[in-house]
């Protein structure tokens, strides 16, 4: 009897960490899915935040641009210093109506137009880049260029990425003693209950066995 309680005692015990492990696993395998949605959509909205400043800064720079001798150039009012006081050190690049690079400002001469916009490497840095057509009298005559480091994107979405992995080891203790206490609260009544009957059964083959001996024996 003893060694029957032993027996089903360890497999209780057996059970339990099996769930509490499952539901760890389970716990785990959700918070690096909601963790890389949650990355995905906050890159995102700093992405579209970084869009809106370069919306901001060509609409702001339209009035700056003037064409003469047929050609585009930025007036002797923009300078690199008020660029980078003003906005945060943007790259500004004018192309003719061929696409063909003309002059630039700003950090760097970035001579590849991206008439969609987008992100590249320029040295070191990646930057992010929109293109808006220049028109003078109605028509077009050239494009601006403007391109933005996307350091304080990267760096934001690393130091956010960074603090989901710092709260990691403590989400996965609260976890694993939430998982221990629901798996044995869910298959405490049924070991109860299954300890009952194996006893009962027992007891009953027992009664059986001694009943069926001859008398002379008993």
């Amino acid at each position: 009897m003893v060694s029957a309680t032993g027996s089903r005692m360890a497999m209780f015990t057996s059970l339990l960490w099996n769930l509490t492990g499952k539901f760890l696993i389970l716990s785990v395998t959700v918070y690096v899915l909601l963790s890389c949605i949650a990355a995905y959509f906050f890159n995102q909205g700093l992405t579209e935040a970084l869009d809106e400043q370069l919306e901001e800064i060509a609409r702001s720079m339209m009035p700056l641009v003037e064409y003469k001798e047929n050609k585009l150039d930025l007036k002797e009012t923009v300078t690199p210093l008020k660029m980078a006081l003003l906005y945060s050190s943007p790259t500004i690049s004018l192309f003719d109506i061929h696409k063909e690079f003309i002059t630039s400002t700003g950090a760097g001469q970035f001579k590849t137009l991206m008439p969609n916009g987008g992100e590249i490497s320029f040295g070191k840095a990646n930057m992010r880049a929109l293109s808006r057509p220049v028109k003078m009298e109605g028509q077009d005559v050239g494009y601006i260029q403007i391109q933005l480091a996307t350091t304080q994107r990267d760096r934001a979405l690393l130091e956010f990425l960074q603090a989901l992995c710092a709260t990691a080891p403590l989400l996965l203790v609260a976890l694993a003693g939430a998982g221990y206490l629901f798996a044995r609260r869910a298959i405490t009544p049924k070991h109860l209950c299954a300890a009952k009957t194996i006893y009962v059964r027992r007891r009953a083959r027992t009664q059986d066995s001694y009943c069926s001996y001859p008398r002379n024996l008993r």
